[in-house]
């Protein structure tokens, strides 16, 4: 799909697509509302037209799904109705053919293809290294975890790029693998909570498939699950409650690119 320069539009909304690609991967397709273009509507570099009980975000999962759409105006009708046009050029560069009231336009910005947890893996030299000392563990930041295994610093990004440990990911760079902490608990800032019946890899797909989630903590024999968009290195923050050994919880942290 070709996509617009984000230039173009002036942020509003944001809309967040999640697209599966299969069993083991999903694309996040990102829409922007432009803040200026209202109520108008083009005829131009039409691709299709959909009435029918529509929201914005069907909309933008259909132009998402069709190939060369980088824009959409969404006209709502009523609660539960609207019509979708998409467009294969930015709206911004053509002049509107009609007016209606309640239309809007979103014009695309970028997508990411996030891999099944299980598929992404930590190919370092040392991380999950047996240790007794932290002098065992070479990275920047890393550190004998329990006396046991080289991790990063709970809080700290395991970044792929670098082999290294980092304070700071931006959201564009996180990725789908997990560093692990068993014992770890992180029990505040929860955006999801499952209190029992499901997996490891369920409670981290969870995570990987929330625009903003950084983080869970995992609790193996009863199956509880807790998503979170903060880390330990926000246990400054009092609301924060960050515990590194507290069996049998299991803290579990997106890595970086």
């Amino acid at each position: 799909m070709a996509s617009a320069p984000s230039s173009l539009c002036q942020m509003c909304v944001v809309l967040f697509l999640a697209l599966s690609l299969g069993r083991c991967s999903v694309e996040q397709m990102t829409w922007k509302q432009d803040a200026v273009i209202k109520n108008a509507i083009f005829h131009q570099d039409l691709l299709f037209t959909m009435t029918d009980r529509l929201s914005a975000i069907d909309c933008g999962r259909r132009c998402s799904q069709t190939e060369n759409c980088v824009s959409f105006t969404f006209t709502r009708h009523s609660s539960s109705r609207g019509a979708c046009r998409g467009h294969s050029s930015s709206l911004t560069s053509q002049t509107p053919s009609s007016t209606e009231p309640g239309t809007e336009a979103y014009c695309f910005v970028g997508k990411k293809v996030w891999l099944d947890p299980a598929e992404q893996q930590l190919q370092s030299d040392w991380v999950r290294k047996k240790c007794a000392t932290d002098l065992d563990c070479p990275a920047d930041n890393a550190t004998c975890f329990r006396n046991m295994v080289c991790l990063c610093l709970p809080g700290y990004y395991y970044s792929h790029k670098g082999d290294n440990c980092v304070p700071e990911c931006s959201p564009a760079d996180l990725q789908t693998g997990f560093m692990d902490y068993p014992s770890g608990l992180l029990n505040s800032h929860v955006l999801h909570y499952v209190p029992s019946g499901v997996s490891l890899l369920q409670c981290q797909r969870y995570c990987t498939r929330d625009a903003v989630c950084r983080a869970i903590t995992f609790v193996r024999s009863s199956g509880m699950c807790m998503t979170h968009h903060v880390t330990p290195l926000d246990a400054d923050d009092v609301h924060v409650c960050w515990f590194p050994d507290m069996t049998p919880h299991f803290y579990s942290q997106l890595t970086c690119a």
